[in-house]
Formats: structure tokens, sequence, C-alpha cells
């Protein structure tokens, strides 16, 4: 009977600890998830083919409230599982514009040449931008339209399991990638709804526990109070 209580109070004891340890990660979790969600931290790398990628770890919330408070709303949707915000900035360095069918005259006592205004460009029309515009007659230089072309991929997942770190936890990770070679990414921010599992719950139940013949193993239909989440 003693040895019975003893097992008993030493599961107690286990279940206990576990229990702190458990409470212990969870706010570490939620001290984690506060600065990446105050520091929208990610890393930039470029993938087998040179292109840039961004990648950054998936912040996620268990309660519907902490999730309405995080993310912008949009009209027609309701009950927002996932959103990611993304800024980022195109960005085109030395484009040179030649004149469509320029004129030039010149000057009698100098002999320099001048355009004649207004005087229209030639389409840029390259794969990733492109403008159109002209120079008016008071030497203003309009741009009439001008375009960017991107083409994102934003894909979730989890970190491939390395060998090196067999027992690391491989966390929930989003990746931004844009086919625009002139594009790079200033801010990266994401929120998913992981609604935890039920308090209670009906199933089969099998284990090692107290019985009504003492400690033994049994088997059974029972209702089970989740305590613990790992």
């Amino acid at each position: 009977m003693y040895r019975n209580i003893a097992i008993a109070i030493l599961v107690c004891i286990i279940i206990f600890l576990v229990k702190q340890c458990a409470d212990t990660k969870k706010i570490s979790d939620q001290h984690r998830n506060n600065l990446l969600l105050s520091d929208n931290a990610f890393t930039e790398y470029k993938d087998k083919e040179g292109k840039k990628s961004y990648r950054q770890e998936q912040i996620i919330v268990s309660k519907q409230k902490d999730i309405d408070k995080l993310v912008t709303e949009v009209e027609g949707l309701k009950k927002i599982t996932t959103q990611v915000k993304i800024v980022f900035k195109t960005k085109v360095d030395t484009i040179k514009v030649p004149i469509d069918n320029p004129i030039f005259l010149t000057q009698p006592e100098t002999g320099d040449k001048y355009l004649k205004l207004p005087a229209s460009f030639k389409k840029i029309d390259d794969k990733w931008y492109g403008f159109t515009g002209r120079i008016t007659k008071d030497g203003i230089e309009m741009i009439d339209s001008l375009w960017f072309v991107n083409e994102p991929i934003i894909t979730f997942g989890r970190e491939k399991f390395n060998i090196k770190t067999p027992f690391t936890k491989r966390d929930p990770i989003v990746v931004f990638q844009d086919e625009n070679p002139y594009s790079s990414i200033k801010k990266i921010s994401n929120i998913r709804l992981d609604k935890p599992l039920p308090k209670i719950s009906i199933g089969l139940q099998g284990g090692y526990g107290v019985t009504t013949k003492g400690l033994g193993g049994y088997i059974g239909i029972g209702v089970n109070y989740n305590l613990i989440s790992f």
C-alpha cells in the first residue's frame, strides 16, 4: 500500500515539474513572438540560381482575439487565419533613354547643336520595368507612364532536417521570393492562427495508473482533460 502511495506521489511530482517546464516554454515562446513582432527580423540569402530570397520565422498565435489585434482587416474576409505583410522597393540605376526621331538644330554663332523641343522618349520596355515620356518646350522632363513587373512567391513550410543538429526544433518559416532582380525587401511581418487543442476530449485510453485494485495497467474509454501541451 505504501509503495503504491509513494509511486502516486512521484507521478504527481513528475506531472507538476513537466507542467512547470511547459509553462516556462510557453512564456518564453510568447516573449520570442513579441520580439519578432516588434523587430520583424528577416534573413536575406541567395538560392542555388543566385536569386535573392528572404526568410522569416512564422509568428503563430493561438487565440482569435490576438490575430484580430495584429492583422489588417480585408473587406469580404472573416476569420483570417494567415496574413503576410511585405514592403519591397524596386530600384533601377543608370537608364539610358534615347529620343524618338530627334531633331538637332545648330547655333549659327557658335556651331553648337541642341535638341529641338518638345521631344518624346522612345518607349523603354524591359521585362521588369518600362516607361514613356517627353521633354517639353520648357525643358521639363515628363513621365507619361511608368510601370514595374513583379513575380512574387510566398512559401510556408518548416526548416529541413539537418543531420548535424538532429534534435534542434524545426521552426515554421515564411520565404518570400521575387523574380524581379531590381526588387529588394525592406520589411516583412507575418501572423498565423493556430487554434489550440480542446482541453476536454473523449477517447480510447490505455496505460498505467491508479485502478480499483491499486496501481496497474488499464485500457478503456474515458474523458481526458489536457493539462500540458508539447
